[in-house]
Parts: structure tokens; sequence; C-alpha cells
């Protein structure tokens, strides 16, 4: 391994001739000797490297000619980033489509070229299918709507300025950007237990640490009113991510419908499986919120069109995008080696869904 004492022999480098294509990572990673993730780090001006290697790697990559793609080595000024999603949240996913509409245009203002990637539904949970691994790429990196442990440790790994958009890396390698997903669970909870309900259902599916979130925060709140945490009551598993959807309803009317005594409260994991619920009750011949309140989670427009309207937390989509690409941008900036997991307010708007029990 070379050092700063060593140096860079740039002379011998010249004798040679220059490559027809643009040197890449591994090639300066063989100019110095140091390994691709310290690499990254001086190229993204994070912290972790000395500044005697930060040196030897500036200096390699001015006599080579490297490049990157989108920065110039030991500026901290990123111009290029890739966003990263899954298919169908980019071609059928009123949630997401919002969010990625604010992201494009976000990150337009801060001037910042974006690529798209999109990743089929079917290769979701393999790695190798997202378009982040190439070694010489310097873009940062915005995950939207995709938190898989073994996708977030490749991103981790690759030392690049990266941002979870409502997603959470458990470790906290990665920085993320989210709602506050127990609070609101716990809030959507508080809702129903202010009005009276004790006999609550959680309907979710857990295939995700914000949904796992939002699990948590119900169970507070219910532990809070001396109501101890039953599984079997108190707990719904829709079985797959395509049941968080209105074609849940089957299968939440056939499980109240074995129940010895319906919920008069159920909290929904998104607006969607909240309209497939209301449409299980109403196959039931029990009403909403007469019989059963209702409340769903996001804030989608459709929501206040539901008969009745929907009570909901509220997400403000639009400035969690903002501040995911502004995060990014200032991570890239200041060189911070540190994550930061940022979780912004959810409301609840209250609808007609949701009313005290009937006595």
């Amino acid at each position: 391994m070379l050092t700063a004492s060593q140096g860079f022999d740039a002379e011998a480098h010249q004798m040679n001739e220059k490559p027809a294509v643009a040197p890449t990572l591994k090639d300066l990673a063989e100019a110095t000797g140091l390994s691709i993730p310290a690499i990254s780090k001086v190229l993204n001006n994070r912290k972790g490297v000395s500044a005697a290697n930060r040196a030897l790697v500036v200096r390699a990559a001015e006599e080579i000619g490297y490049r990157g793609r989108g920065r110039r080595p030991g500026i901290g000024r990123l111009d290029a980033a890739v966003v990263v999603t899954l298919e169908h949240y980019f071609t059928n996913d009123v949630f997401y489509g919002d969010i990625l509409d604010v992201v494009l245009d976000q990150a337009r203002t801060e001037g910042l070229n974006i690529d798209l990637g999109i990743v089929p539904g079917a290769s979701a949970g393999t790695p190798a299918a997202y378009p982040i691994q190439d070694d010489g790429d310097q873009r940062g990196i915005i995950l939207v709507g995709v938190d898989n442990p073994a996708v977030v440790e490749m991103v981790a790994a690759s030392g690049r300025p990266a941002v979870l958009l409502n997603g959470m890396d458990r470790y906290m390698r990665v920085s993320s950007v989210s709602p506050d997903y127990n609070f609101g669970g716990w809030r959507a909870t508080q809702h129903l237990l202010e009005l009276g309900h004790r006999d609550i259902l959680h309907v979710s599916h857990i295939h995700r640490e914000s949904l796992r979130q939002r699990l948590l925060g119900f169970r507070g709140a219910l532990e809070e009113a001396g109501i101890a945490f039953d599984p079997a009551r108190h707990f719904l598993d829709l079985g797959a991510p395509d049941m968080l959807t209105m074609s849940c309803w089957e299968m939440v009317a056939a499980n109240l419908s074995r129940r010895s005594t319906v919920p008069t409260g159920i909290v929904c994991a998104n607006d969607m499986s909240a309209l497939g619920v209301m449409q299980a009750v109403a196959s039931l011949g029990l009403s909403v919120p007469g019989d059963v309140s209702v409340i769903g989670f996001d804030g989608l427009a459709l929501a206040a069109h539901a008969t009745p309207p929907l009570t909901t937390m509220e997400i403000d989509r639009s400035d969690m995008a903002r501040t995911a690409v502004r995060l990014l941008i200032d991570q890239a900036r200041e060189g911070t080696a540190t994550a930061r997991r940022l979780a912004l307010g959810v409301n609840i708007v209250e609808r007609d869904s949701t009313a005290p029990p009937r006595t």
C-alpha cells in the first residue's frame, strides 16, 4: 500500500499509454493502493480517511484523469444522483407517485441531475438488481420505499452519499427521512381510545420496518391504557404486501365473522387497506362508524371521498421528498460520515369514519 511519503509516481504512470476509456474507481484504487470504500469517502468528501491518504487520492485522481460521474474529487458538491424505487411504486402507486414527482422537481431546483433506477417487483429482494453497484459511479443515492437489509448493506458499503426516503436502516449506517410511524401508530390508536373504544384491532402485514413501527405505536397506546396486547385479539396479519390494498376486504370479513365479538375500532396500516376494511364491515351488514370505527394512515386524497370520509393519519409527502433531496446534498457538501435519521411529524385528520362506540 502506498503511503503519503511514498507519494504517487506520476512520471512512471505517464510513460504508459493512457487507456482508451476513462479511468475507473478500480484504476484509482490500483494507483494508490487504497481500498475502494476509502477512495469513495475521499471523492464524496466524507470523514474516515486520513489527511495523508486524502491528499494521495486527490493527487492520483488528477494524474490519471479520473473524474468519476457527476463530480470532481475532493469537491463537496453533488451534481448527480440516482433515484431507485420498485416498479409497482413507479407505475401504479398513488403514495409513491406523488413522492417521486416532488423528488424530481426538487432535484431540478437544486441543480441536481437525476437518473431513475426502476427495479422489477420480482427482483425486489435481489441486491444485484439495484443499479447502485458500479465501482466508478459517484452519484448520490436515494432509495424510495426500499429498505431491504441486503440492499441497505450494499449502499452503506459503497461510501456514497445516500438517503432512504420512507425507509429506515436499523443499524443507522445510511441516513433516512420518514414519517414518525411509531408516533403515528400510537396517535391513531389513542384517537380511538379517546373516543371510548377498548376493543381495537390493528390490520397490517409487517414486511418493512415502517410497518413494524406502526405496530409498536399501536401496542404502546393499548398498554398505556391498561390493555394488555394480545396478538390473537389485537392484530390481523394480511399475509402479503399486495394485501395492503382494498383487496384485503374478503380476508378481513372472514376474520371478523369468526370472532365472538367484532372490534369496535380498527387501526389500518394505510388508507387503501382501510377502504378494504370498510368494505368488509359493510359486507357483514355492519356500519362505519355506527358499529365499527376505522382509521387509515397516509392521508391520500381519495380518503376524503370515501363513504363515509375516512379519518386518517396524514403524511406530508411533499415535505418528506424535499427533505430527502436536501439531506443528500447536505451530506455530500459537509462530508459527514454520521447517519441522520429524520422522523417527520404526522397529523390526524378527523372525518366521519370514527365515532364513540355504541353503548
